[in-house]
């Protein structure tokens, strides 16, 4: 997988990209399996294996500052994971979030417009976003 110069894999043609969230399927992800990328939003690396690719945090600075834990995790620090005590760290993959900030290295700006654009701008929830742009990265790379 390369990447471009946001730190974001590029994406070829067949390319398979699993959207993670919080619910038991979780587990049935392809976690280890070629070929797929694997995108979590939130806190969500606090309860998965290693292995995934993208971190979505696509809340308000407020709601993200406001635990301590996950702004340690942002700003680069190893944590433990709550479900094996494994450590955990961005380790270079990117964090997506609607203002990057300083003190975030890995935080890219969500291409919130360039989504809208294509999509409209009706989106309730981190995951919804996730898939407009899984969508249009997979568009953009079958264009060429």
């Amino acid at each position: 997988m390369s990447a471009g110069q946001d730190g974001a894999p590029q994406h070829g043609p067949g390319k398979q990209i699993a959207i993670i969230g919080y619910t038991a399927s979780r587990d049935q992800a392809p976690w280890g399996q070629p070929g797929w990328e694997i995108w979590l939003c939130n806190d969500l690396y606090r309860f998965v294996p290693d292995g995934w690719h993208r971190l979505y945090d696509l809340h308000d600075d407020a709601t993200i500052l406001g635990d301590a834990q996950h702004t340690a995790f942002l700003s680069g620090q190893t944590i433990k994971r709550q479900t094996d005590g494994q450590p955990v760290t961005l380790a270079g993959r990117p964090m997506l979030t609607w203002k990057p900030r300083p003190e975030w290295p890995a935080s890219v700006e969500f291409p919130k417009d360039a989504v809208t654009d294509r999509d409209g701008r009706y989106f309730n929830n981190s995951i919804s976003w996730m898939i407009a742009h899984a969508r249009m990265e997979m568009l953009a790379a079958a264009q060429g």
